[in-house]
């Protein structure tokens, strides 16, 4: 199955090049294709993607200013839609290597085997469990997220982290929050794209395990 690698970068240099490495593994089994958003880095973050353009089918989209996460992700979805077909998978990961990109193989074969539509990469199970190397006040907000999500949201309240960018998608059930113009009906700023996007989907019927 194609995967297209979403990335949303912000001075994240120094990781990026360990980023690519790590891919470059993946890439050795998995059709890959990367899809960068550089959200105003003030480091050399662009310039290390562009020099690895050539070695990865990448495309490198750059926010002069920074945005956020919001806006990076929703940019960078819609830029990799473009180039999926329905039966393609899309995944997204941290640029920072907290969520390591060997997850995505174990995370494409369980899609397969499941039949389902988003399979999350969840730090509290099985073996990308834990959170070594992600901020504090990160897991913090992370934490109060899971509590707000699971009184809220009753529905979907079985899923054990709904606030990881760590995810793969069918390209066929990302495609339903398309609009006329493009862009995607999604709205929310920051890390809460991510209960947005989960929630969303699921709501036009999405099925969802994690790994």
């Amino acid at each position: 199955m194609p995967l297209h690698i979403v990335c949303c970068a912000y001075n994240e240099a120094k990781a990026i090049g360990d980023l690519f490495t790590q891919i470059g593994i993946l890439a050795k089994d998995i059709p890959v294709t990367l899809t960068f958003v550089d959200d105003g880095s003030t480091d050399a973050s662009a310039d290390i993607i562009t020099r690895t353009q050539p070695t990865y089918k990448t495309v490198l989209l750059r926010n002069l200013h920074n945005q956020g996460l919001g806006a990076s992700l929703r940019k960078a979805l819609a830029q990799a839609i473009k180039s999926c077909t329905d039966t393609d998978a899309i995944a997204t990961l941290d640029a920072d290597m907290t969520h390591p990109p060997q997850m995505l193989a174990t995370m494409l074969r369980r899609m397969a085997q499941d039949g389902c539509d988003i399979v999350i990469g969840s730090r509290f199970t099985g073996a990308g469990s834990g959170e070594s190397g992600v901020p504090a006040i990160r897991r913090c907000c992370a934490a109060i997220a899971r509590t707000i999500f699971r009184l809220r949201f009753r529905p979907i309240a079985s899923i054990g982290d709904p606030t990881t960018g760590l995810r793969c998608y069918k390209a066929s059930i990302l495609k339903k929050l398309l609009k006329a113009d493009g862009s995607l009906d999604l709205s929310s700023q920051g890390f809460a794209i991510q209960l947005e996007i989960l929630l969303k989907l699921c709501d036009s019927g999405a099925t969802v395990t994690e790994v």
